[in-house]
């Protein structure tokens, strides 16, 4: 016999006693929506909404050379965070879905149930609402810290060259929201690209391209931080090359 919580991680089918403990992904929210429902029990809805996502969402393509590199849109160890956290920790008294949004600019992650009493997320606390569902989640390797979650998903943001995140407490609602811009590469940078088929060193960079040096870096490290580039070497020795 399942508790609740085992009922909702364990099951295969908890959906035939709770209806509706499961997800929606909302794709074009603003038009003419499209949705697709992911049910199953807790670990395979977030397996199989990621995996949609990342079909959704998609990639950036940049032209590096002759060849084309993807670029990650979204920080997506924190956008799974945030669908484990939305699974783990919503209010599953209250009849209705998780819910992701999607359109051409931003992911919005929405769980039913606001933040237990006493959480304060500028400086988070572990304070569960359903410690069960929580324990045997950490169990299966699906929360990776109790209390970290949300200092990962800022740190993870930050990281990330062009994604901006934003969240809303409410009684009964939670809501996160990652945006993101398409990353562009002007004719300047494939031609640094270009140049650093072979590992180049900054100067050699700025020569090639007739800039100050520290324009050149200013352009290598947003490179780097699109993935495009990387960075070999120490001090003097550092070179750059397309990765």
């Amino acid at each position: 016999e399942f508790t609740y919580g085992g009922l909702l991680v364990l099951h295969p089918e908890p959906q035939a006693h709770v209806p509706h403990a499961y997800l929606r992904i909302v794709e074009n929210p603003q038009d003419v929506p499209r949705i697709v429902e992911v049910k199953g029990n807790l670990p395979r809805i977030v397996e199989e909404s990621l995996t949609r996502l990342r079909e959704i969402v998609g990639s950036a393509w940049a032209v590096v050379g002759a060849r084309r590199q993807e670029v990650p849109l979204l920080p997506w160890r924190a956008v799974r965070e945030a669908v484990v956290n939305a699974l783990v920790h919503r209010n599953y008294l209250v009849e209705s879905t998780v819910d992701i949004f999607v359109d051409r600019a931003c992911v919005e992650v929405r769980n039913p149930g606001g933040l237990p009493p006493g959480v304060d997320l500028s400086r988070p606390t572990h304070v569960p609402r359903n410690p069960l569902i929580c324990r045997l989640m950490y169990d299966l390797g699906y929360v990776e810290r109790f209390g970290y979650g949300f200092r990962m998903i800022r740190a993870e943001v930050a990281r990330h060259p062009h994604i901006s995140m934003d969240y809303e407490a409410r009684p009964y609602t939670f809501k996160i929201r990652f945006c993101y811009e398409l990353p562009g590469l002007d004719d300047a940078d494939r031609e640094i690209l270009q140049i650093l088929a072979v590992p180049r060193s900054s100067g050699d960079v700025a020569k090639a391209l007739g800039v100050s040096r520290m324009t050149a870096l200013r352009r290598l490290r947003r490179l780097e931080q699109m993935g495009l580039v990387r960075r070999v070497g120490r001090g003097k020795g550092t070179r750059y090359v397309a990765a």
